[in-house]
Parts: structure tokens; sequence; C-alpha cells
């Protein structure tokens, strides 16, 4: 790919640096800007909820609707295409609001601009977390919480930073 490939014209990378000593506190100094905080709460919460989530598929689906353990595999498809397609979409929204949010700043624009997108999958994140739960606890037919887990947990709550 052209895109990919070095210019046969490039110089030669200087060698010479000089080591630097690692650090791994060094990142957590980004955390004092809010907008990195935002995000990195954002994104560890939502991979905790889905983290947790999928741990107890299993426990749950084959103590409440006695699965099995191939049907308890199945049921993982549905998150499955849930997060592949969640990522397509997630990925459209977020683009649409950075564009809209250019248009308002006279196009100039910054990355920062996307992190509005996630206030719809919060809201959509918590409704669906609750639907989960008390689909499970209300003991319901076993296509509801699997539904919940494609639409909404999974879905464009996920992949929208």
């Amino acid at each position: 790919l052209p895109e990919t490939s070095t210019p046969s014209n490039m110089p030669k990378p200087n060698t010479t640096t000089s080591k630097k000593r690692f650090d791994p506190i060094s990142p957590l100094y980004l955390l004092k800007y809010p907008n990195m905080s935002i995000a990195v709460i954002y994104t560890s919460t939502i991979f905790a909820l889905i983290y947790l989530q999928n741990a107890l598929v299993g426990p749950d689906f084959s103590s409440i609707y006695n699965s099995s353990a191939s049907t308890v595999g199945l049921i993982f498809l549905a998150p499955g295409s849930g997060y592949l397609i969640g990522s397509f979409i997630g990925g459209k929204w977020s683009d649409y609001v950075l564009a809209k949010a250019k248009r308002r700043n006279n196009g100039v624009g910054y990355p920062e601009m996307r992190i509005h997108s996630i206030w719809l999958a919060c809201f959509i994140l918590s409704v669906s977390f609750i639907l989960y739960g008390w689909f499970l606890e209300a003991k319901l037919h076993i296509a509801f919480p699997i539904i919940d887990m494609f639409f909404g947990t999974n879905n464009l709550t996920s992949f929208l930073l």
C-alpha cells in the first residue's frame, strides 16, 4: 500500500538518542485535565460493566433459564454482533457530532468535541442495564435479556468515545 510504504528518499533515523528512564506514573498526570478524566472514567466504567455482564451471563442464564453450556455460548452471539454493529454506528454518530460541533465553531474542530457524543450513550446504557437486571430478576422470557444485550448494553453505547 502506498500510504504505508517508506519512501526511499527519507533520511535515516537518528540512532544516537539518549535512553529515557521508564516512568509508569507519568501517564497519570494526564488525569489532571478534565477532558481526559471524563474519557478515562467513561471508558473504564463501560469496560467494567461489559466485563461484569459477560462474566455473569453463563451462571445467570444456566440457573434462571436452565440453559446448557452450548446454549449459553450461542447467547454470546447477541452481544458479539452488537459490538460489531455498535462500533460502526457509534463511529458514524461520533463523526456526526464532531461535524455538527465544527459547524458551530466556524469549521474549526478538535478531538475533544467528540466527547459530547457520549451523553446519549450514558442514558441508553443506564436504562439498558436496569432493564437487563429486571428481565433476569422477573424471569421473563429468555429473548428479552438477549435482545437487550444486543440493542442496549452492547450496541451504540459501547463505542462512542
